[in-house]
């Protein structure tokens, strides 16, 4: 899916940095360490590793968002504070996306091309 978007991508077997592969853009060559995971999740041991979480909403709609910016975003909401995933595990994740964090990640939003 990345390809449509102008980004080759390189496994990486041992989850370098935190990243599960690497996207680079073949025109301008911006360089993004990624971590697959199967839903929105934010964790502790990311942030300042230039770090950018890729997850499926469905069959052909990902996301692929900064790990920082969110993270922000969702601690200036509120919306970890005095979770227990949170608080003592450092990890949130969210098992489907509301309303509201659909809005917020829509630019963080890509689909396959048709």
């Amino acid at each position: 899916m990345l390809a449509d978007y102008g980004y080759l991508t390189i496994r990486i077997s041992d989850d370098w940095t935190g990243a599960d592969f690497i996207a680079q853009h073949v025109s301008n060559g911006r360089v993004l360490n990624v971590q697959l995971k199967g839903r929105l999740t934010l964790a502790r041991k990311y942030p300042r590793r230039d770090l950018h979480i890729c997850f499926p909403e469905s069959r052909r709609a990902w996301y692929l968002y900064p790990h920082d910016a969110v993270l922000r975003k969702l601690l200036a909401s509120g919306r970890l504070k005095g979770t227990r995933w949170w608080d003592e595990r450092g990890l949130f994740h969210f098992p489907s996306l509301s309303a509201k964090l659909k809005c917020m990640l829509e630019p963080y939003r890509v689909s396959a091309c048709d």
